[in-house]
């Protein structure tokens, strides 16, 4: 498989101060924000600045949020928990424990297998099936750093993403958490601006895929930027950076 990745030079999408919020996650009517200090979910309703129910839904920091289709709230702490609320009982209906310790970096459901993913500060992925078992499917350590980042392409039920603060870009297989393929950025790069007079430039690198050995504190920073966030589409994956990138990677057939 052939990958080319283009590089776009522009703001850096960022979550608010890690004091105040860390992670958001939303609906079709309404946004959930989770405060890194304290173990409280608010929720705000599109257009309106009221708020529509404040709910303390664990005994340590927030760290991440994901909402079901139902409406129940996944929560992430520092101290390794998952719970899963119902907004409308105000009460928790289950908390998620995984093997290690280390805090709750990242979540992610998948509506269609019911399938919750999480990555943590200590480089584990995990997997739930909440219709089965409070155990985890699976759990696998994919990362010697934070995992900041998972995603999936809607509907799918083979294919996870994860990115990290080591720069790889790691594809694993939702069922088993195998990760099949990691990438890395290749360092030639060239350059082209983009119509419109804007001013911007585009540039246009090469993706190297590399073997599960790999010595990466052997490799340069600049092949493996820091990995903020990742979003799947169709053959294309998107990654945003501290280095005020957004990368699109595209996967040829």
């Amino acid at each position: 498989m052939r990958l080319r990745q283009d590089s776009c030079r522009g703001s850096e999408l960022k979550n608010f101060r890690r004091d105040l919020a860390v992670n958001t996650a939303s609906t079709g009517e309404a946004w959930e924000l989770a405060f890194g200090n304290h173990a409280i979910s608010r929720r705000w309703q599109y257009f309106l600045s009221s708020t529509l129910f404040v709910e303390r839904i664990h005994d340590g920091p927030v760290t991440c949020l994901s909402l079901t289709e139902d409406q129940m709230i996944i929560g992430g702490s520092s101290v390794g928990s998952i719970t899963i609320s119902c907004p409308s009982a105000n009460e928790r209906v289950a908390t998620l424990r995984s093997a290690g310790s280390a805090g709750i970096s990242t979540l992610c459901f998948n509506p269609s297998s019911h399938l919750l993913f999480a990555g943590s500060f200590a480089g584990h992925a995990s997997c739930w099936d909440l219709r089965r078992t409070r155990k985890p499917v699976w759990e696998t350590r994919v990362s010697p750093n934070v995992i900041r980042s998972i995603h999936h392409l809607q509907n799918d039920k083979r294919t996870l993403v994860m990115g990290g603060i080591d720069g790889v870009l790691r594809v694993a297989d939702q069922q088993t958490g195998e990760v099949v393929s990691r990438y890395i950025i290749e360092g030639r790069s060239s350059s082209s601006s983009v119509p419109g007079g804007s001013g911007r430039l585009v540039e246009r690198k090469k993706a190297r895929r590399i073997a599960e050995d790999t010595r990466l504190d052997l490799m340069p920073k600049t092949s493996r930027p820091s990995i903020s966030c990742v979003a799947v589409g169709m053959q294309k994956v998107v990654t945003t950076h501290p280095d005020n990138y957004v990368r699109v990677w595209k996967f040829d057939k």
